[in-house]
């Protein structure tokens, strides 16, 4: 029983526990605030909405689940934004983006409407990519554009 309470305090105690609850802490900050400004949402907020999507706030299937959901809402309201701010981050995390898109996370979001968005927004490649990642999503439910 020491032993375990032992390697309990460690793993809390080390930086990588701590660095996690801080990523995590980030993420639940960002994701409230972009919430909490739907109804007016700007570009910057967007980028910090987008600039989420990475691996640590990933980690968490709480928080993964929360930013695709998120970032399906962003898309819809927000298309032109969306696309501007998608195409400033670093491929790594437009890759984790795609990635979202690629799998929403629930029948409540409308691969539909988003596509049609998407499609209306002005853009090039980044636009390409992103309806294509939607495409896939909705191939993956059994819809169709």
């Amino acid at each position: 029983m020491k032993k375990i309470f032992i390697l309990i305090s460690i793993v809390i105690s080390s930086p990588v526990f701590a660095q996690n609850s801080e990523t995590l802490d980030n993420c639940s900050q960002t994701l409230v605030a972009v919430e909490k400004s739907l109804n007016a949402l700007d570009e910057k907020q967007t980028s910090t909405l987008l600039s989420s999507v990475n691996s640590g706030c990933l980690s968490s299937m709480e928080f993964s689940e929360w930013v695709n959901e998120l970032i399906y809402t962003v898309a819809i309201k927000y298309p032109d934004y969306f696309i501007k701010s998608f195409s400033k981050q670093p491929k790594k995390t437009q890759s984790n983006i795609l990635t979202a898109l690629e799998s929403p996370i629930h029948d409540g979001i409308d691969l539909k409407k988003a596509h049609k968005a998407i499609n209306s927004a002005t853009g090039g490649t980044e636009k390409a990519r992103i309806l294509s990642a939607i495409e896939v999503g909705a191939k993956k439910i059994g819809l169709s554009f």
